[in-house]
């Protein structure tokens, strides 16, 4: 039994300015199609598996364009989902092979904030 709920649709069928989203047991991945050489991908929420899928299609997709891609993250990289870790050295990967802008969502801030928090802690008991 497949666990998604949903396949995901060729990208080549999205319109500029169209959004496509998925959702995979109650989780989403959306990716947004601009201008054909821009792409804008959120909520990916820690499933590796999703984004490297999309990923494969975005790829295929962009063989077609001849001019410079930008791929946008607009958040929300980590939580909920199995493979933060992996969703992380992904994106990590991927800034340097090829043009990427990150921004931070509210979850990303969360795990910022918690590590902020634990960090403080640790100097107070320890310093």
């Amino acid at each position: 039994m497949s666990t998604h709920a949903h396949p995901i649709a060729p990208l080549d069928a999205l319109t500029d300015g169209e959004a496509q989203r998925f959702d995979v047991h109650g989780h989403r991945l959306a990716v947004i199609r601009i201008g054909g050489d821009v792409y804008v991908i959120g909520d990916i929420h820690g499933r590796s598996d999703l984004l490297q899928r999309l990923l494969a299609k975005i790829r295929r997709d962009i063989r077609r364009w001849r001019g410079s891609v930008v791929l946008v993250f607009v958040g929300d990289y980590v939580d909920r989902g199995p493979d933060s870790r992996d969703v992380l050295d992904t994106l990590i990967e991927l800034s340097r092979i090829a043009d990427t802008r990150f921004l931070r969502g509210n979850h990303d801030q969360a795990l910022l904030d918690f590590l902020d928090a634990e960090r403080s802690y640790r100097t107070t008991q320890l310093g």
